[in-house]
């Protein structure tokens, strides 16, 4: 199983913020600010894809997804013949 990754690249950020550096030269400005929301986008992403913890909990909901289905699939083909036996009865009464 990985480890998320840190994100040791927060601190500077918070800085510059506190700080209220807003000028044209500032690193978060103009398209580096979308360039650095894509990259993390892409790498958070990319963690989802390779995440391999659930799998279990997946397995378990199409295990029951599969007796459902085979369920109603009996349901459907025995229901038919319970009416009929039922309204037999009825009409015997």
């Amino acid at each position: 199983m990985r480890n998320r990754p840190c994100y040791r690249n927060r601190a500077p950020f918070r800085e510059r913020i506190e700080r209220g550096s807003d000028s044209a030269d500032d690193s978060l400005s103009g398209m580096s600010r979308y360039s650095l929301i894509f990259k993390r986008a892409r790498r958070r992403l990319r963690d989802l894809i390779t995440d391999d913890r659930g799998g279990e909990v997946l397995e378990y909901a199409l295990v029951t997804g599969l007796i459902v289905i085979a369920g109603v699939a009996i349901i459907n083909a025995v229901g038919c013949k319970i009416v009929n036996r039922w309204n037999s009865i009825d009409a015997g009464l």
